[in-house]
């Protein structure tokens, strides 16, 4: 068929980057202490603050969620899409 290509034999430099900015950003986030944060305990003693800031924020923090949200699975998306439409 004309709209097929040839597959690609190795991996580019190009589609390690993004790879390497998350691996990069997690080693980053564990070397300044990050992972004491993201605790059940951690949570848990900052329970009034958080529901606090919700109250504070209202419709702000839902919407900072779904933001964020939605950004992490648009980052985790295309990888994904990319190995199925090659193996089509």
């Amino acid at each position: 068929m004309p709209y097929e290509t040839s597959p690609q034999h190795g991996i580019s430099a190009r589609r390690l980057i993004p790879l390497g900015l998350l691996v990069a950003a997690g080693i980053a986030f564990v070397a300044v202490g990050g992972h004491h944060y993201l605790t059940f305990a951690a949570l848990a003693e900052n329970r009034d603050w958080l529901c606090g800031l919700i109250q504070q924020w209202g419709f702000v923090t839902a919407f900072l969620y779904i933001a964020v949200y939605a950004a992490i699975v648009a980052l985790s998306v295309p990888g994904a899409a990319g190995h199925a439409a090659h193996r089509r």
